[in-house]
């Protein structure tokens, strides 16, 4: 059995430039993640194996591993920080899915 996986069509990124600039870095890589994990905690089959999890922290981590993988930087403490601001919330600090 053969599986493709891809697009067809898919646009051919510019020469010189990566993956991480062509989904437009730092600036939009967190609004990929939150709405992942909108969707994984809106998901009822798998969301009972996050309900302890600190969900800042998994999108902390979540855009870091994006970032790298995609070509870009890998610090996190960025986003929580970007991510928690003008809530009370510091990169150190968590939040858990009770808080919403």
């Amino acid at each position: 059995m053969v599986v493709l996986i891809g697009c067809a069509e898919a646009e051919r990124m510019p020469a010189g430039k990566t993956l991480y600039d062509w989904l437009g870095g730092k600036s939009l890589i967190p609004a990929v993640v939150d709405q992942f994990v909108a969707n994984v905690v809106a998901d009822i089959k798998i969301n009972g194996r996050f309900a302890t999890t600190d969900i800042w922290k998994l999108k902390g981590h979540l855009v870091d591993q994006v970032c790298m993988a995609t070509g870009g930087p890998g610090e996190s403490a960025g986003y929580v920080q970007s991510a928690g601001a003008g809530k009370g919330r510091t990169p150190g600090s968590s939040r858990t899915n009770e808080e919403g």
